[in-house]
């Protein structure tokens, strides 16, 4: 049986993406999927998705956090860079 809070069907993993640990969680919601992509520690979300299927679901969701992580990394980069130039 599911672990109280958790639904039925509810499928967890880690992964990496880039450098970061992430938690995928994927579990049917009606007719279609829903996932979401949070990073492991403090557990904050960093992306969605839904899909007709559980596989897309996860694709959908795993493509918006590597995009989402992508503009981040791009971000600090770019403060680190105009830091610099103020100097």
């Amino acid at each position: 049986m599911a672990n109280e809070g958790q639904r039925e069907g509810m499928i967890e993993r880690t992964t990496v993406l880039g450098l970061v640990h992430v938690r995928v969680c994927s579990y049917p919601i009606g007719m279609a999927f829903s996932c979401r992509v949070d990073n492991v520690d403090p557990g904050a979300n960093i992306a969605r998705g839904r899909g007709k299927t559980r596989q897309e679901a996860e694709e959908n969701a795993i493509a918006s956090a590597e995009l989402t992580l992508e503009l981040r990394g791009a971000t600090h980069a770019l403060r680190v860079v105009t830091d610099r130039l103020r100097r």
